[in-house]
């Protein structure tokens, strides 16, 4: 509407005793207020360009102001999704490079353990060598201590069967010169 009317009804009673007759009359107040016209039908009128013009360049300018504050706050999203990016970046890069130099650790450490125990393996197979080696010595020294020991024994039973022989003997001789100083 291009008119506002605003009507305000008041109707005051006032008592009795305050009017010289007996029913109060009521007050009617009608007030009217005519607002600049937003549009109007006749668009050659110079009041209504000038004040559609300013309606117009106030919109403009609050939607210019609008436009840079989302700009500004689209540049700040940027900036801070820009940041968080790079902060992603650097973050994975350096787990990258943890797990690359624990990858790197767990292959010296597999290394080095397969390294010891190639070692421990051949120390183990250069005992078992020589112990090889010390029982082959000993059943030789064991084979060859039972031969000087059945020599000794053969030699022992040797001398003992020679002892014998040679008391025999010597029990003969004995005999037999006793035979013959008997016999003249």
């Amino acid at each position: 509407l291009s008119l506002q009317t605003i009507v305000c009804y008041f109707s005051l009673s006032l008592y009795r005793s305050s009017w010289p007759s007996r029913a109060s009359p009521p007050f009617f107040f009608f007030l009217m207020i005519r607002r600049p016209p937003r549009s109007t039908l006749s668009s050659s009128s110079a009041a209504s360009d000038v004040y559609k013009r300013q309606e117009l360049s106030d919109k403009q300018a609050s939607l210019k102001k609008r436009e840079r504050k989302a700009e500004e706050k689209q540049s700040a999203l940027d900036a801070k999704s820009q940041e968080l990016a790079d902060k992603e970046a650097a973050a994975t890069a350096d787990a990258q490079h943890r797990e690359k130099e624990l990858a790197d650790r767990q292959a010296a450490l597999d290394a080095d353990a397969e390294k010891r125990e190639k070692e421990l393996s051949d120390k183990q197979a250069s005992l078992k060598k020589r112990e090889r080696k010390a029982e082959e010595k000993q059943s030789a020294l064991d084979a060859k201590s039972q031969e000087l020991a059945d020599k000794e024994a053969a030699a022992t039973a040797d001398a003992q069967q020679r002892e014998q022989d040679l008391a025999d003997r010597q029990a003969a001789l004995e005999a037999d010169t006793q035979k013959r100083e008997k016999d003249p």
